[in-house]
């Protein structure tokens, strides 16, 4: 009778139970029934409790669920970017290597090329 009382402070100047709160201190509705009140509540209150419980756990898992998926990817794409800015790097530097073994001058073009693929790799928002 303690947890009914702590549970249903709002209905505490009321001769009525709480169906909801009475399903929750209960454990359930075994059998169909409601373990305690010998019908003193109404179903259809109970029967509610059951349905936004089932609904709820139900949300929960599957957000939990989703969430989780979520992390793994954007620690995945994270990854995939860091990856990406590595190779960008390497490239630039080869080709940039390649014209200073060469002895030749890189061309304006290709610079501002590099340049702006090396701006776009560090503006990728991970």
């Amino acid at each position: 009778m303690d947890d009914y009382a702590a549970k249903s402070t709002e209905n505490s100047g009321q001769q009525e139970l709480d169906g909801k709160v009475l399903y929750k201190i209960s454990g359930g509705m075994h059998h169909g029934r409601v373990a305690i009140a010998n019908g003193a509540v109404k179903k259809a209150d109970v029967l509610s409790a059951a349905k936004e419980k089932s609904v709820a756990s139900s949300n929960s898992a599957s957000y939990r669920s989703m969430a989780e998926e979520n992390r793994q990817l954007q620690q995945a794409n994270r990854g995939l970017h860091e990856r990406v800015d590595q190779l960008g790097e390497l490239t630039n530097d080869l080709i940039l290597n390649l014209y200073s073994d060469l002895g030749k001058e890189v061309p304006a073009g290709l610079k501002s090329h590099l340049a702006a693929l090396t701006a776009n790799a560090s503006m990728i928002v991970t």
